[in-house]
């Protein structure tokens, strides 16, 4: 769910590319006491980029600071990382990293690309990730990157 504390065409455009519902904030102590919690800061991207060196800096490492897109800056806690996530689910699920296939394009997403035995990412990722990548698409996110990913990693016809 995204935790706004007033509607703004940021969180919207958010809530329409993951598909996760907006829910305006009344008692944001609620929300601090549930936890980890990831801050999203929406914004002119040319505003973000000079916001998040200086947030990084300021936060030292009490918190990871990147941009997942050009316009979301965010903060989130040590530790918070998809590539641990990724480890975990794993974990549960019985299954041996190496054998992982994970896709994806912005800072957010290194530490599960690095992860994944399988670390993919389109043409259109940003360099660090497409570096990290073992198999990076011809294609982009609106070319169907993922679709093809698959078909070319995880389901090769012979």
């Amino acid at each position: 769910m995204i935790h706004v504390s007033e509607p703004n065409p940021w969180a919207m455009e958010d809530s329409r590319l993951t598909g996760q519902p907006t829910i305006l904030v009344e008692d944001r102590e609620d929300i601090f006491s549930r936890g980890l919690i990831k801050f999203v800061v929406p914004g002119e991207p040319d505003r973000i980029a000079a916001l998040a060196p200086q947030l990084a800096g300021l936060f030292g490492d009490r918190a990871i600071v990147l941009t997942s897109k050009p316009y979301f800056l965010e903060i989130l806690p040590q530790g918070a990382d998809k590539g641990l996530a990724l480890e975990r689910l794993a974990a549960m699920l019985g299954l041996s990293l190496s054998c992982a296939m994970a896709i994806g394009d912005a800072m957010n997403d290194l530490g599960m690309v690095r992860a994944a035995g399988f670390g993919c990412a389109p043409s259109t990722a940003v360099p660090d990730v497409k570096a990290a990548a073992r198999y990076v698409s011809l294609l982009t996110n609106e070319e169907d990157a993922v679709a093809d990913l698959i078909r070319r990693i995880a389901l090769p016809r012979n």
